[in-house]
């Protein structure tokens, strides 16, 4: 199963690559696909690529259902 994830751009690293993080985690993502991506924007990060800019209320409700997902299979290791 291939994941896309949600993350904020912290900054731009050149024309073609951008620095993000989600959870405190920070990595080094190729914006080849979205070259309009700007500091402060929320995208989907695929397989080490941004592939669409969302709005920062989008990113807080899939953020959301992440959080949903990871609980509930916390409470069914139990």
């Amino acid at each position: 199963m291939c994941l896309a994830v949600p993350v904020k751009v912290l900054g731009l690293i050149d024309e073609k690559k951008a620095k993000v993080e989600i959870n405190g985690v920070r990595l080094d993502v190729s914006t080849a696909f979205t070259p309009d991506v700007a500091v402060d924007d929320y995208v989907i990060v695929h397989a080490g690529f941004t592939i669409e800019k969302i709005t920062p209320e989008d990113a807080k409700d899939k953020l959301a259902l992440w959080d949903e997902y990871h609980e509930k299979q916390r409470t069914q290791k139990k």
